[in-house]
């Protein structure tokens, strides 16, 4: 079916008012000649009258028009055409003036025996009065809006399918330029396949989501901020906790897997748009009392400016696994013995980062970071004198250093650290840190009183 400009009603009244202004001429002509004037000179003048204004309101009423003119408005309809949507264009006052060749067909589907907008095409379907309702207002207010509307299989709308549902995205645009100032364009897409394709997606990812959910390892994530995101059933299943109160950011990270070990994973320096990936033999505190024994291989990662991003991290069981000292890495042994000792202990390779820390060591400083360099989590002397232990010890003489930290904060805390050649690893030093905060403070009491007893003595 063709594009009109106009509706065929506003086409019958021009061509019905045409006649009647032809047949007035007519009778005027018959009457000026009953009365035998001179007529010939008129008659010409009343025709020429009447083949004017057939032309005027024929040329009005879209019968025919000027080959110009005639010539864009092809090439309009044509491009409407071609796009395939069914589309109309309402003025100021809502009135339907033009639609393409897909509205039209649309519309007689519906039943329209004459030009209609969108809003009286459906006024009759409850699932399109809301939206119909907003993209009018927004049409009024000359603002592009756009609604998507699903149609139930089976109904009487037109344009929908008997054997499945159909969605439809209705959008309006305001037509630019002042000669088409009020006027807004109206245009019905078929988004069903996009939608089925979204839907098919959607069911692909909560399969894999009820994969992950029930595999044999833990899972969960966390927010920059520590608090966990995602728990998969199997971890919360594992640690006794509610899945639902676990998920989302309710629970934080310490909450989940305890204070010290969220320490440990939240403890890896740092890389500019890059990842670190650690393993951590942890014990989890279960619901019940029982500990759990797990090894978390934990994935951190950060981006341009070194900030961190959501961290991943899987959870697998030690348990059944134990075997005899004898029996076990040399790795193993020493996650174990670091893991145990109440002092901090940490391995430091030959450039002066951290290879490996128990929490002991990881709690002196939140500066000092596992993959980090030593010295520079700390500024001034204290850097300068990391620096001088560590080369001390790694010379001819393997001498054992001692340094002491002096750290201010929330609370103030005397640290010392022992530095040592590690036996066996050429270039790797082994760092002890012992909180000499309680000492010192005993120190400073004692070195008081005996001032007061001396001015005592001296009084």
């Amino acid at each position: 079916m063709a594009a009109r400009r106009v509706g065929p009603q506003m086409q019958r009244g021009a061509l019905a008012l045409a006649m009647a202004l032809a047949l007035v001429a007519i009778a005027g002509g018959a009457f000026m000649l009953s009365d035998r004037i001179d007529v010939v000179p008129l008659v010409g003048g009343v025709v020429l009258a009447m083949v004017g204004i057939v032309a005027i309101l024929g040329w009005i009423g879209g019968l025919f028009g000027f080959p110009q003119s005639a010539e864009r408005i092809h090439f309009y309809d044509s491009l409407l055409d071609a796009i395939g949507d069914a589309a109309v264009v309402t003025d100021a006052k809502s009135r339907a003036v033009y639609s393409n060749g897909a509205f039209l067909k649309l519309a007689s589907q519906a039943g329209a025996s004459r030009l209609v907008g969108f809003e009286v095409l459906f006024a009759g379907y409850p699932d399109f009065a809301e939206p119909i309702y907003q993209l009018g207002q927004a049409a009024k207010s000359g603002t592009p809006l756009k609604r998507d509307i699903r149609v139930p299989a089976g109904s009487s709308m037109p344009g929908a399918a008997a054997d499945q549902a159909r969605w439809f995205r209705l959008a309006v645009a305001p037509i630019p330029g002042e000669a088409h100032e009020g006027q807004t364009l109206w245009r019905l897409t078929d988004i069903s396949s996009d939608r089925k394709h979204q839907e098919s997606a959607f069911s692909r990812l909560q399969f894999i989501i009820t994969y992950l959910d029930h595999a044999p390892a833990g899972f969960f994530s966390t927010l920059p901020d520590g608090r966990v995101d995602y728990v998969n059933a199997t971890l919360a299943e594992w640690l006794g906790v509610d899945l639902v109160e676990a998920q989302g950011g309710a629970m934080r990270l310490a909450q989940l897997v305890g204070e010290s070990n969220a320490r440990q994973l939240s403890s890896l320096a740092p890389v500019l748009s890059g990842t670190r990936i650690e393993s951590f033999p942890l014990a989890l505190h279960r619901k019940s009392g029982d500990i759990l024994q797990v090894e978390i291989v934990h994935r951190a990662d950060f981006d341009k400016d070194g900030n961190p991003m959501p961290s991943r991290s899987m959870v697998l069981r030690r348990e059944g696994k134990e075997r005899t000292v004898s029996r076990q890495a040399p790795a193993e042994i020493l996650r174990a013995i670091m893991a145990a000792s109440p002092v901090g202990v940490a391995l430091i390779s030959v450039d002066g980062s951290i290879e490996m820390a128990n929490d002991v060591f990881l709690a002196v400083s939140p500066t000092i970071k596992l993959q980090g360099n030593l010295a520079s989590a700390f500024d001034g002397i204290m850097s300068a004198e990391i620096t001088r232990c560590l080369s001390k010890v790694r010379g001819p003489a393997a001498a054992v250093a001692e340094m002491e930290l002096l750290l201010s904060g929330t609370e103030a805390k005397a640290v010392q650290l022992t530095f040592a050649q590690f036996p066996g690893m050429t270039g790797t030093t082994i760092a002890f840190a012992l909180d000499k905060t309680e000492s010192k403070t005993l120190e400073v009491q004692l070195a008081q009183s005996q001032k007061m007893q001396a001015v005592g003595q001296l009084a």
